[in-house]
């Protein structure tokens, strides 16, 4: 079964300072900052911009034990580790945003690397990895497998709605057939009604799939034009 790591706990001094630090310095987003009333406590969570990975959790220490570890979550070592489309840019904003780095600019064999500390001491690497680097090599082939299964998904629900638009279709039809071979007006209205609730579903099949920005030719000939029966060509959707 597939897992992956959601969050990881970053020990804070004061939510509302780690967060600007994190936001208006180094660019990440807020991903929720929700207050907890029954442990008294805020759920924050940023990530970087545009990531759809591993967030930060930004967790107030509340107990006297736990004030050691802010700014030391890894006893002096690189604890986290950011990784740029853009070594050179990213380096030059957070220089002019007053980011303090304590090992410059280096390229190494994975790539290029410096060392920086956020608000509270706590190392960080920026890197630029190499594009050979297998940590790219899997993040491509998880891009892969995640385009597969949404294809997958795109592809069933396409047959769901060409098998859905079918049967209105039918039902449509049928109503259409009932208001012809009706004796009795009130026969024909009955019939009528069912057959305009069929033509009312397919029309705002087709209103939702233009919102969505649907080709035309996805949605060419779903409405039948008033008392016109219902084509069943095969639908592209």
């Amino acid at each position: 079964m597939p897992q992956s790591i959601v969050h990881i706990a970053l020990v804070v001094r004061d939510y509302d300072e780690a967060i600007e630090f994190y936001i208006k310095k180094l660019g990440f987003e807020l991903i929720e900052d929700t207050y907890q009333a029954e442990q008294s406590k805020r759920w924050v969570v940023v990530s970087p911009a545009g990531c759809a990975g591993t967030t930060l959790l930004l967790a107030k220490a509340s107990r006297p034990e736990q004030e050691p570890f802010i700014g030391n979550q890894a006893g002096g070592r690189v604890f986290l580790f950011l990784n740029s489309d853009d070594f050179w840019r990213d380096y030059r904003d957070m220089v002019s945003k007053g980011i303090k780095f304590v090992r410059e600019p280096k390229e190494q064999d994975y790539g290029m690397v410096a060392v920086f500390e956020d608000l509270y001491g706590n190392l960080w690497d920026l890197l630029q990895l190499n594009v050979e680097h297998p940590i790219l090599k899997r993040d491509t082939a998880v891009d892969a497998v995640n385009e597969k299964i949404v294809s997958g998904v795109n592809i069933k629900l396409e047959h769901f709605l060409h098998d859905l638009v079918w049967l209105i279709k039918e039902g449509y039809n049928k109503g259409l057939d009932r208001v012809a071979e009706a004796e009795t007006d009130t026969a024909k209205a009955f019939a009528g009604g069912e057959s305009f609730a069929y033509r009312h579903v397919l029309e705002t099949i087709e209103r939702q799939l233009s919102a969505f920005g649907a080709a035309d030719e996805m949605i060419d000939g779903i409405a039948p034009e008033p008392g016109q029966k219902a084509e069943f060509k095969k639908a592209k959707f």
